[in-house]
């Protein structure tokens, strides 16, 4: 690959909604107060943005291991456009607090990209960053496994019927949690090991691979349809700050939202070990 098309790579991000459902994006162009995101129709995780959404890009004002101190922007879509010519959709976040300094070069993903500081060797970022995701998903792992005895106090379904859904759908869904958590160990372990350079980084770790295991493995409208309003005893369990569902549900799409900053932090370590 030419150093040109190199400087000008731009490589899928992940975002979420408001109520944490992620969703992939493309970068286009950052200012001090706006943004141009790409959500184009080959992404696997694509959603349909609308005017008023309020959206976290997860990007950092600097990269840190830090959370509460690198930041994380966000903000309102205010503009959206079809285009051909990048197969997708194309929408313009106002973010909800500038992003940098007016005087600085940010107007394009490869500014904002090149300029970012970083506190600390990007090595040592980048092995920090896997770590702690892999102890977010830990805790993923934890809130899940609290949460499975809550549905069978609301729900509808009979023993017998529970019991299935039970073995075939929630713990399903907690041996994907525990088979995720595992591989971020591993990845750990390995980078931990053997990147010690820069140009390292890129050999080490697979963004596509990463962005899998990263991937929720909780689905909030999959878990409206399985218990819906039918099967449930008059209450919309996603919508009552009262119920111990909400609470976990809540803290698990925290934990994952954390996931979705570390990871976008990493992809723009990975750009700059290979600029």
């Amino acid at each position: 690959m030419k150093s040109s098309e190199i400087a000008s790579l731009k490589l899928p991000l992940l975002g979420s909604l408001k109520n944490g459902e992620p969703f992939e994006y493309l970068l286009l162009s950052i200012d001090e107060d706006s943004a141009e995101i790409g959500l184009l129709q080959w992404f696997v995780n694509r959603l349909q943005l609308h005017i008023g959404d309020k959206i976290d890009l997860h990007l950092p004002y600097f990269l840190s291991t830090e959370f509460k101190l690198r930041g994380d922007i966000s903000g309102t879509v205010i503009g959206a456009k079809h285009s051909e010519e990048n197969q997708g959709e194309i929408y313009l976040v106002t973010l909800s607090k500038k992003i940098t300094d007016p005087d600085a070069k940010c107007d394009s993903f490869d500014n904002y990209t090149k300029e970012l500081e970083a506190r600390g060797p990007l090595t040592d970022l980048v092995i920090h960053l896997i770590k702690d995701t892999m102890i977010l998903k830990s805790g993923i792992r934890v809130y899940f496994k609290h949460l499975i005895p809550y549905f069978s106090r609301i729900s509808g379904y009979s023993h017998q019927e529970y019991e299935k859904l039970a073995r075939y759908f929630l713990h399903d869904i907690e041996i994907r949690i525990i088979d995720n958590e595992a591989k971020l160990e591993e990845l750990y372990l390995n980078t931990k090991k053997k990147i010690t350079k820069l140009e390292e980084i890129a050999v080490y770790v697979d963004l596509e691979s990463l962005r899998q295991i990263l991937e929720s493995e909780i689905s909030l409208s999959l878990f409206n349809v399985v218990f819906s309003q039918e099967k449930t005893t008059k209450l919309s369990i996603f919508s009552s700050a009262k119920t111990g569902i909400f609470m976990y549900i809540n803290a698990i799409k925290s934990l994952e939202k954390r996931l979705y900053s570390n990871y976008n932090q990493i992809v723009i370590i990975y750009l700059k070990s290979i600029i």
